[in-house]
């Protein structure tokens, strides 16, 4: 039985076989992972490293931190594209404990999109509005 608060985590809905559901990910994977490194890339080549998380954080998404986050997300809207900052503190999984770092550092941080649904073409023009901004 999963928690009330975590729906997103229920898989009883799916039409196939685990089996089936694990193959279609095996099949895709290589590609996906192609992708995301495409466009990692550009972020890594455009944006100023001090900005940039570590590799083993650009998985998901090509994680930044920044100071101005606001400013930088409404130029980045302004120009027709999106980011992410749904990247919440861990202090809401931990009931009643206080993580005063985890609640600055969240403040701080952009997720770039760097999956099918971001092109290149668009991963060069968030780094012209990001620099723009920085």
């Amino acid at each position: 039985m999963l928690p009330a608060d975590y729906p997103w985590l229920d898989a009883s809905n799916l039409q196939m076989t685990d089996e089936e559901y694990f193959d279609i990910i095996e099949r895709k994977l290589p590609k996906v992972i192609a992708e995301k490194e495409k466009i990692n890339k550009i972020y890594r080549n455009l944006l100023p490293e001090s900005i940039q998380m570590g590799d083993d954080f650009q998985n998901w998404r090509f994680m930044i931190v920044i100071e101005n986050r606001q400013k930088v997300l409404d130029a980045i809207f302004k120009a027709g594209l999106f980011a992410g900052t749904n990247f919440p503190s861990v202090s809401y999984m931990f009931k009643g404990v206080s993580s005063p770092v985890a609640e600055v550092e969240v403040k701080h941080i952009v997720n770039l999109f760097n999956d099918f649904w971001f092109s290149e073409a668009q991963a060069r023009k968030i780094c012209d509005v990001i620099n723009s901004v920085i």
